[in-house]
């Protein structure tokens, strides 16, 4: 059984996992702090601790977003200003950086 033990990109976890050698043909999800691949039913499977590892190493990706693109376009030197506008403009690949969005989440409150 393996634990989430930080804030994870599933999307980026399962291809980590899948190149670490386990075999994930129906995905990956998280009930809690548990973290299970799923069968072809839907119903989740255990994942075998010896890839725990893999989820410690594991380091949450994100697409930067356009207002951090734009804070950097302020103050960046002209050719990096040019880059920029092609990622914006969907000419070049995104960039991607650590997310840092707290774990755990923080609970929510019912409306009151």
């Amino acid at each position: 059984m393996i634990y989430q033990t930080k804030l994870v990109n599933m999307k980026q976890l399962e291809l980590e996992l899948r190149h670490a050698g386990l075999v994930v043909d129906n995905g990956i999800g998280s009930w809690g702090t548990f973290i299970a691949s799923f069968d072809k039913n839907g119903d989740p499977v255990e994942i075998d601790a010896k890839y725990q590892p893999v989820v410690d190493a594991h380091v949450a990706m994100r697409q930067k977003t356009t207002d951090e693109y734009a804070t950097e376009y302020r103050t960046a030197a002209p050719p990096r200003q040019s880059e920029i506008q092609g990622i914006t403009a969907g000419l070049l690949p995104p960039e991607f950086v650590e997310d840092t969005t707290p774990w755990p989440p923080a609970p929510r409150l019912p409306a009151v």
